[in-house]
């Protein structure tokens, strides 16, 4: 299935260690998105567009799954499982 939501940037959050990714919907269609990075996803959440206010998001097998609306333009703070993490890493969100 063809998705209708671009990603339009990826950036390192400034207040945490986690990745932010800017995507938005360019076909006026609602749709579930599912994001597969470079390495696992630990924990993800939706944030306002100056990335406060974070609502947790579902991460089944190291990917994130959200939905999108149409015309939407959405923010999402990553959070990366690497080895050097320890469980229970105070960095993310429990």
């Amino acid at each position: 299935m063809v998705s209708s939501v671009v990603v339009s940037a990826v950036k390192k959050c400034e207040d945490d260690i986690a990745v932010v990714v800017r995507l938005y919907d360019i076909e006026g269609i609602d749709s579930t998105p599912e994001m597969n990075l470079f390495t696992p996803v630990k924990a993800a959440e939706r944030t306002s567009i100056i990335e406060d206010n974070g609502t947790p998001l579902t991460v089944k097998n190291g990917a994130v799954k959200l939905q999108v609306g149409h015309h939407a333009i959405e923010t999402v703070k990553i959070f990366l499982q690497s080895g050097q993490e320890k469980e229970g890493d105070s960095a993310v969100p429990q």
